[in-house]
């Protein structure tokens, strides 16, 4: 059971790190990547706590068992349910507040998972993972210095624990900090070296230092940690197009897509790339698949028009940019690509 109990945490770590990532993509991938053994032993599993919960409707464990079985399959509501009969059963159940201030967090309710946080914390202040969870979502509210001291507090009980490096590494790497960020993710590798996140998320403040090779070398081995690991090919895909090795963006990109097909973003980013390459119609395509899995995405508006504006199809670039500043008001690259489409036909 416990082996159990640390594959359906490290799922739902997973689900909560690509909602952070992705706040505009209600499309959560790690379902589908469920094998069909591991589906097949989670569903027996459900079953068994049910039967345990029918021969003990007091059995605190059970409803809690059964919570991060729900949790870790993305059935958050019912995760909740389960998560707050088994406290009411057993209010000081530490564990219980964990799991379902992690369910709030995957669910968008940080106010409910701070709460829970707390509680655990004032069950037990000495629990570090609950210190760490709180720390999380702090972060998720933008409340970086509370996120800091909390995963400064979960690090002080447990120095060895890797995800609080890696939340407080999170957290700097948002406040721009890169080179704390750095220290703080690698002292998460040394501890956990199989966490992809980790060599992710310090790609990245590699890139952002202009780091070039070492933020390659950190995306390399995020990919071979983990073959299907979307966020480090669309971080190297970035990393290639800056470059303007369209070539590769383009194959990164693609191996995105091919792993999270509703990914707006590395369909906009693809396009982006074919726009360069003058690749104008692969583009357009592009673009627009972007805007059909998310309506509002204004990027993938401006970057449509940019396409029709290059070719000269300047009414449909106006209508793109037009859309983009009704979505966003202050989309400044918008009103500079209208601006460039009125100059460009004598419209002033």
């Amino acid at each position: 059971m416990e082996k159990l109990h640390k594959y359906i945490q490290k799922f739902i770590d997973q689900q909560i790190e690509f909602i952070e990532l992705n706040p505009e993509n209600s499309v959560i991938p790690f379902k589908k990547n469920l094998n069909a053994q591991r589906r097949a032993e989670l569903s027996i599993a459900i079953r068994e706590y049910d039967k345990a919960i029918l021969m003990n409707p007091q059995d605190a464990s059970a409803y809690y068992n059964r919570g991060l079985i729900y949790s870790s399959q993305g059935d958050y509501e019912d995760a909740i349910k389960d998560f707050t009969r088994s406290l009411s059963i057993d209010s000081h159940f530490q564990f219980v507040y964990i799991a379902r201030g992690d369910s709030y967090a995957l669910q968008g309710s940080s106010e409910a998972a701070i709460a829970d946080f707390k509680d655990a914390i004032a069950i037990n202040p000495q629990n570090s993972t609950a210190f760490n969870g709180l720390g999380a979502a702090y972060r998720r509210q933008g409340d970086y210095q509370k996120a800091l001291d909390n995963f400064s507090a979960a690090l002080q009980l447990n120095p060895q624990l890797a995800a609080a490096y890696y939340g407080r590494g999170l957290t700097y790497r948002m406040m721009r900090d890169n080179d704390r960020a750095i220290v703080d993710f690698t002292k998460s590798i040394e501890l956990n070296p199989s966490d992809d996140y980790s060599y992710n998320n310090r790609g990245i403040a590699y890139r952002s230092k202009n780091l070039l090779d070492n933020a390659i070398e950190d995306f390399n081995q995020a990919i071979a940690l983990k073959p299907d690991d979307w966020f480090a090919y669309n971080n190297r895909g970035i990393l290639y197009n800056n470059q303007g090795n369209f070539t590769q963006a383009i194959f990164d990109y693609s191996k995105t897509i091919e792993i999270t097909p509703h990914d707006a973003k590395a369909y906009n980013n693809r396009g982006v790339v074919y726009n360069e390459q003058g690749n104008f119609t692969q583009a357009i395509s592009d673009c627009t698949k972007a805007i059909e899995i998310n309506p509002n995405y204004v990027d993938a508006y401006v970057n449509r028009g940019d396409v029709y504006y290059g070719q000269g199809n300047f009414a449909q670039a106006t209508t793109d940019y037009t859309k983009a500043i009704e979505i966003n008001p202050s989309a400044e690259d918008a009103y500079n690509g209208r601006g460039d489409v009125y100059y460009a036909t004598k419209e002033y």
